[in-house]
């Protein structure tokens, strides 16, 4: 839901003026949807591979299951910071 509501407040804000003297990108495009489909994906990893490691007790895959899912996190974040500073071009 982040990037469905989040966009759109930045984009009424920034844009709030300027709706109809210029060309202006859409909400859907203030936030970097690589980022976003990375972070997805390193989270569905992490997520699976810690159910596994819990489910079947392999101790080592928990570790790195958990840091997939912090650099997920780390992605997601810097993904909201893009959104939340968006200027004008």
């Amino acid at each position: 839901m982040t990037f469905k509501t989040l966009p759109f407040i930045v984009w009424s804000k920034v844009y709030r003026y300027q709706s109809a003297k210029h060309r202006h990108p859409d909400p859907k495009d203030l936030f970097d949807h690589r980022i976003f489909k990375g972070s997805m994906w390193l989270y569905l990893l992490g997520y699976i591979g810690f159910l596994l490691g819990i489910l079947m007790k392999i101790d080592f895959l928990l570790p790195y299951s958990a840091g997939l899912m912090t650099l997920s996190a780390g992605l997601y974040v810097w993904n909201v910071v893009k959104v939340i500073f968006h200027k004008v071009k």
